[in-house]
């Protein structure tokens, strides 16, 4: 149920008309309903969301979209994703950066890194594109399994590892992180001195370290 009232609506457009009329039963109680759309239609509305609902948006819609409109969106005035679906979305992709934390003791980059690295260096860099906007709101009512002060400790050190590689500009975070110069081993050293993070958690917090050059 989890798949079918989070992840799966997210892959499909958002309106009944887009989407074949034998699965349209199990996605039209989180679509608007209303008139037919076209996938130009579609284009021009998804050009005009905010850029948070953008991001909750995911990517395969964002192609699928692109490739069945024959032209360009025109411009509009912006707007959000329609209620129940943005909660619904913004809720499971908040809860993707919960269970990354919680599974953050189980796995050590080397062993991630052997198969597919370009997957998993995406993998991080979503994580880390998702820590400011959903910091605040971490806590134990979220399912976070960590002890506050591991929590404190993880969230500080994420921070630091947004903070370089928005400077390095790996992340797309706007003005305000200009290039201080700091390497990674600088890095490095600033994360083992925060307590109380244990050796699997830094090995991981490494291995998001300069992303761009991995």
């Amino acid at each position: 149920w989890y798949e079918i009232e989070t992840t799966i609506p997210g892959f499909n457009p958002h309106h009944p008309s887009l989407i074949p009329p034998h699965f349209r039963k199990y996605f039209e109680g989180f679509m608007r309903g209303g008139e037919s759309r076209t996938w130009e239609e579609e284009l021009d509305w998804y050009t005009s969301l905010e850029d948070e609902d953008r991001g909750l948006w995911f990517p395969l819609v964002t192609h699928a979209i692109l490739h069945n409109s024959p032209r360009g969106p025109t411009s509009g005035p912006r707007t959000r994703i329609p209620e129940p679906l943005r909660t619904t979305l913004r809720n499971a992709d908040r809860q993707m950066l919960v269970e990354f934390i919680n599974t953050m003791e189980d796995h050590t980059p080397w062993e991630w890194w052997v198969d597919s690295p370009g997957f998993w260096r995406i993998y991080l860099l979503v994580h880390l594109h998702r820590l400011p906007l959903y910091k605040s709101e971490l806590d134990s009512s979220m399912g976070v399994e960590l002890a506050e002060s591991d929590l404190n400790a993880v969230l500080r050190a994420l921070q630091l590892v947004y903070d370089f590689n928005c400077g390095l500009g790996v992340l797309n975070c706007g003005h305000g992180y200009p290039n201080t110069g700091t390497s990674a081993n600088q890095v490095g050293e600033a994360i083992a001195r925060i307590k109380p993070l244990s050796a699997a958690q830094r090995n991981i917090l490494m291995a998001m370290v300069d992303l761009g050059n991995s």
